[in-house]
């Protein structure tokens, strides 16, 4: 008995359908975020960790991985990633891995997980580029997942724009929270609004040009607007990474 394979039509999702991926890896960011909160914790020692309204000590942050702007200039580039990670305090640890579980839980749906995990890392740097160059003094530290998570939220708003058809609520009511968000944080002494925006404007390009709308199932490249996406970014902030890097810190 022969099989004849299905028309091309059966192979593809129904029209105006979203893609359902399997969720796993916000939840791993997350265990990753605890993990670096239970190393700084261990660093510290003390009650510290308990205290919301105490930040870790510097030495702890330089300890750990924290984004330091004579570390980097030594070498230490590692930093604009690790500094993604780090966090001041169980405060800021339980706000970012909420919005973190928020955002990312449905996004990952939408996208897969090594899309999310690409724009997680790709966002973040960008923010701590720009964090680096524009608003961190000699002395300066810079720590937190803010970046990236914006970034997540960012292409969490681009996609449901580019699905509008679909998700224009989502659109709207996550328009509404991250504006919300900027504006109650721009309240709060040291805060890095400038890492923020570029996460969420990475994010947005991220969502909403380099996610495909339901890519034929045999399509040769469908990945392609977000890998040469991908590659622009890189090389944009690495352009501007050797411009800070010899560039005299912010007054």
């Amino acid at each position: 008995m022969s099989k004849s394979p299905l028309p091309a039509a059966a192979s593809q999702r129904p029209p105006g359908s979203l893609p359902q991926h399997r969720v796993w890896l916000t939840g791993g960011l997350a265990l990753v975020l605890v993990g670096f909160f239970i190393w700084e914790v261990t660093v510290e020692g003390g009650r510290t960790p308990l205290d919301f309204n105490r930040n870790f000590r510097t030495a702890t942050f330089y300890q750990v991985g924290a984004i330091y702007r004579p570390a980097i200039q030594e070498g230490q580039w590692w930093r604009l990633l690790t500094g993604s990670f780090v966090h001041a305090n169980l405060l800021h640890l339980l706000l970012n891995g909420l919005m973190l579980l928020a955002l990312g839980w449905r996004l990952e749906r939408y996208l897969s997980a090594w899309r999310v995990g690409l724009i997680y890392l790709l966002t973040g740097l960008g923010a701590a580029v720009i964090s680096f160059g524009f608003t961190l003094h000699n002395r300066d530290f810079s720590v937190g997942a803010s970046g990236a998570i914006f970034g997540l939220g960012g292409a969490l708003l681009g996609y449901s724009l580019r699905h509008r058809a679909v998700l224009l609520r989502q659109a709207l009511l996550l328009s509404g929270v991250l504006g919300a968000n900027l504006i109650v944080v721009a309240a709060v002494p040291g805060v890095d609004q400038l890492s923020h925006l570029t996460g969420l404007a990475g994010g947005l390009l991220f969502g909403f040009i380099g996610a495909a709308p339901n890519p034929p199932a045999n399509a040769r490249f469908p990945n392609r607007p977000l890998l040469l996406l991908s590659v622009g970014w890189l090389f944009i902030f690495g352009i501007l990474f050797g411009f800070f890097l010899n560039s005299s810190p912010t007054a």
